[in-house]
């Protein structure tokens, strides 16, 4: 066994690049059907660098045990293929997908959480306490993760893929520490060198900070995120946005809309906030005049929300279920005012979502309702794309106005600076991207 592993590592050490070729591994784009962001990301990053000409394969998941195929289970899945049409996919088979599903096969009991169960200690007699039992379950979980569930089978495949499509460099992104850790031992073994793109604030201990200064550069979506003790190149790079993506806009609005997605990780007391501005404004007669329509599409179920409505008696709040993302997109256009929520987290300060970057590409106006000192609120503030408030008084003051400039004047009274914007559109983002790859890849 080892010497035909090592003669397997001659032969993929032997091979030539051929030129601007990228090899992305992202383990869970065909299995983000609650959280479609990563999926979109991805397929983003990998759209964008290919209008510089490099060529572009990708390394992932196509089902487990317990989900045999993701892309025969789900239209979401083929919809996210749709994203990527010019892209080779290299899809390995994880074992079972967490240990609940690992349990049940092994005792066939349904467990009723995927989290590792928190047992107290137990004292002794001599008043001494035991070994935590769940100490001892939370490393076995740690160990599944990032080693058992995909680690080797996509390691294997990731072996097929370069000596197949013979990359010139490697990205792994990190939504998951998985793929950073797979893309770091591709490279350890190949030769290839790799990079790291950090979508989702990364807290670095001694491991983690191990397995990062082993790229040759990182990118990052955020730009106050850092570690200590880095000692690569560190690149800001922002998700942005596809304005071809974009539907035009055939007729002026004769209906003051507003549009927001709601997922569950926003700060309810924010939504709550926004749901007793409007109940004002209507209980003031003020929609009569100025007609009002308010669309929530909800990616996950929440019955506050739903309770909220009933409560404050909402006429003019609708909500409807998810639809699909190019229809979400023309919605989006259509709207008199896009609306953001704060969400929970501990990195919401630097963090942006997906959602906050095709908002800024609709060129509609975009009101974000949370803290002023994060990263969405300045940035939203720098491009006059939109504006952000927190306190009831102030969001109440700005629809008010919003409303009669509507009616009175065509649009909201807002200056966006178009030529800022224009520098996260994805051809101009292309031009970075391509820079870094071509400073490190393997020529």
């Amino acid at each position: 066994m080892a010497n035909q592993n090592k003669t397997k590592m001659e032969k993929i050490n032997r091979f030539t690049p051929k030129g601007k070729r990228c090899l992305v591994v992202f383990k869970d784009f065909l299995s983000s059907f609650q959280l479609p962001a990563g999926s979109i990301c991805i397929a983003n990053m990998i759209r964008t660098i290919q209008k510089e000409g490099w060529e572009v394969a990708l390394l992932t998941l196509k089902g487990d045990r317990s989900c045999p195929d993701f892309v025969s289970e789900s239209s979401r899945a083929r919809e996210f293929l749709l994203l990527i049409p010019n892209t080779p996919l290299y899809a390995a088979k994880g074992w079972f997908r967490y240990p609940k599903d690992f349990l049940f096969h092994l005792f066939g009991k349904k467990v009723s959480s995927s989290r590792p169960p928190i047992a107290s200690f137990t004292p002794t007699q001599g008043g001494e306490r035991k070994f935590p039992i769940w100490k001892a379950y939370n490393w076995l979980y740690r160990l599944w993760r990032k080693y058992l569930y995909c680690y080797l089978q996509m390691l294997s495949v990731g072996f097929r893929a370069v000596a197949e499509f013979q990359p010139s460099i490697i990205i792994a992104s990190y939504i998951t520490y998985e793929d950073l850790l797979i893309g770091s031992r591709l490279s350890a073994l190949t030769g290839i060198p790799w990079i790291a793109y950090i979508m989702d604030p990364l807290k670095t201990g001694l491991f983690e900070r191990r397995v990062l200064n082993t790229a040759s550069a990182i990118i990052s979506t955020m730009d106050e995120w850092d570690y200590a003790g880095r000692k690569v190149a560190l690149y800001p790079i922002h998700h942005g946005f596809d304005p071809s993506k974009y539907p035009p806009l055939c007729q002026s609005l004769s209906l003051f809309t507003i549009t927001c997605i709601i997922r569950r990780y926003v700060r309810m007391h924010l939504v709550l906030r926004f749901l007793r501005v409007i109940s004002k404004l209507e209980k003031e007669g003020f929609f009569q005049k100025f007609p009002l329509k308010c669309s929530f599409y909800m990616l996950d179920y929440i019955p506050e929300i739903s309770e909220w409505q009933e409560k404050l008696n909402l006429q003019c709040l609708e909500i409807l279920p998810a639809v699909s993302h190019k229809e979400m997109l023309r919605k989006e256009v259509e709207s008199s005012l896009l609306l953001l929520f704060g969400w929970e987290g501990d990195w919401e300060r630097i963090q942006f979502t997906t959602k906050f970057w095709e908002f800024i590409g609709s060129s509609r106006p975009i009101l974000r309702i949370g803290r002023g000192d994060h990263s969405e609120a300045k940035i939203l503030q720098k491009l006059r794309a939109g504006y952000a408030f927190e306190k009831e008084e102030d969001i109440y003051n700005f629809l008010k106005k919003a409303l009669k400039d509507f009616y009175t004047k065509g649009d909201i009274d807002w200056n966006p600076d178009r030529e800022a914007i224009s520098t996260f559109a994805f051809p101009n983002l292309a031009k970075k991207w391509d820079e870094i790859l071509e400073k490190y890849r393997r020529k």
